[in-house]
């Protein structure tokens, strides 16, 4: 009798430690289906999108920085588990842009290897060609990494069950929204040219070969690589164009009235 009663009792203490097995299990998935991205990745982010940005030659490319609302945006929608490009509504509001360029990225190896992300999209390079893609829709995430205006961006991951609609199982699927972002239709995602001669702040603030809008004065990150053709260099690193000139480098012959009249 009092061997059965152990017996129970040693059962009855088994059951309760795997039901608090099993809820601590329950609870780190759900906390790993949340994480956020690590400061660690999303540096390591920062950088090998601005290496890749570097490596075009463009005139206009921003520096991109790290923007914890649009990470948290990407958080929100990775979350819902769906192979599909877009933005939940009101984005607008919480991200601060009218416009976002996106990449999506799904993978079966855990953990995941954020740098691997990147150089995936980066791969897509080799359907680019002539600012565009030459077969459609084959290189979108790349286009939107190199999309020069664009200078903030966040990603987040997130463990899934199921993706819905690329019928994919216990997987992890990662986004990156960009802002503002563009449209690959119609335009071209960069300027060829030298280096920050065209930046979006008509400013030649240059760092490592990217144009730095943050910069007001001359520093280790803020390198003035204005050129003057028909005009002069501010001490704002901005040229002011002599009558008849304009654009960023004074390079725009302005057309006169006497001008027109020759063209039409």
């Amino acid at each position: 009798m009092t061997s059965g009663y152990t017996k129970r009792k040693w059962m009855g203490e088994m059951f309760k430690w795997t039901v608090l097995v099993l809820f601590w299990i329950s609870r780190v998935s759900v906390g790993e289906r949340i994480r956020r991205t690590t400061p660690e990745e999303a540096s390591t982010l920062t950088e090998l999108h601005n290496e890749i940005r570097r490596g075009e030659y463009a005139s206009n490319m921003e520096k991109l920085k790290w923007n914890s609302d649009l990470a948290n945006l990407a958080q929100r929608w990775v979350d819902a588990c769906d192979w599909n490009y877009g933005t939940e509504a009101g984005f607008e509001t919480d991200a601060g842009f009218s416009s976002l360029g996106q990449t999506l990225y799904q993978t079966t190896s855990a953990p995941i290897d954020v740098g691997g992300a990147v150089n995936y999209w980066k791969g897509e390079r080799t359907f680019f060609r002539g600012g565009k893609c030459i077969l459609a829709g084959k290189c979108d995430n790349f286009i939107a990494m190199i999309w020069a205006t664009s200078t903030d961006f966040g990603c987040a991951y997130a463990s899934c069950d199921t993706i819905a609609t690329a019928d994919i199982s216990n997987a992890i699927l990662m986004t990156c929204y960009y802002g503002p972002g563009g449209d690959i239709a119609t335009t071209e995602p960069f300027k060829e040219g030298s280096n920050c001669t065209q930046c979006s702040s008509r400013r030649g603030w240059c760092y490592e070969g990217l144009c730095n809008s943050e910069c007001k004065e001359r520093s280790n990150e803020c390198d003035c690589q204005a050129h003057c053709y028909c005009g002069i260099l501010q001490a704002d690193c901005s040229c002011k164009c002599f009558n008849g000139w304009n654009g960023n480098d004074c390079s725009g012959k302005l057309l006169r009235v006497y001008d027109l009249a020759e063209v039409f």
